[in-house]
């Protein structure tokens, strides 16, 4: 008699992502092979991912030293950018 228990508990389902959310993900990051497997296997890794993508990535040093050399439009865009990701983040963590 086969044992059912152990075979079921050795394949694990992945629910898939949603074509509109590989689409935001895919857009943010469209060089980036990686998150695009790991969305197309529907991998729990595309949360990692993103969690770690999502740090802003710069300190109040580079803030006031961008802002005395005139680079506000590149704080504000990669700013705007972290936000984008903290909230493909938030979209992945609710659908889980």
């Amino acid at each position: 008699m086969p044992n059912e228990f152990k075979q079921g508990s050795q394949q694990e389902t992945q629910k898939p992502y949603s074509a509109d959310f590989i689409a935001k993900v895919e857009a943010e990051f469209p060089h980036w092979p990686e998150i695009h497997t790991a969305l197309d296997s529907g991998s729990e890794s595309v949360g990692r991912h993103l969690k770690e993508a999502s740090a802003f990535g710069m300190g109040p040093k580079s803030v006031v030293e961008a802002f005395a050399k005139g680079r506000e439009k590149e704080i504000l865009e990669k700013a705007e950018k972290a936000l984008r990701i903290a909230k493909l983040y938030e979209l992945w963590r609710h659908s889980r």
